[in-house]
């Protein structure tokens, strides 16, 4: 299966899931993706905003191996938006994130 977002610069390939990933890539012997640009960033992670989440260790349920960005305003650099990544180094049940 392969997409082409054509000249216009629509999306190449958009997967949408209800209850689960919207997209999944698996490979028996190799990488579950590459992802490659010639201008921007290989991966774009659109933020969560912290403010939903005031203590960073209520963020929401995350297992081992994942990764969360988010977004708050600081109030120190005339409310420039500072992200934050966090890596989930374990599984601790829902709701909570452990990050390291």
């Amino acid at each position: 299966m392969s997409g082409d977002g054509g000249a216009d610069g629509g999306i190449g390939v958009l997967g949408h899931g209800q209850d689960a990933a919207g997209i999944h890539g698996l490979s028996d012997a190799d990488r579950g993706g590459i992802f490659q640009s010639r201008r921007r960033a290989q991966v774009w992670l659109v933020p969560l905003n912290a403010d939903d989440f005031p203590d960073p260790s209520r963020l929401p349920r995350a297992d081992a191996g994942e990764l969360c960005v988010t977004i708050t305003q600081d109030v120190r650099t005339n409310k420039r938006p500072i992200a934050s990544l966090w890596f989930c180094t374990e599984t601790n049940g829902p709701l909570e994130l452990r990050c390291g």
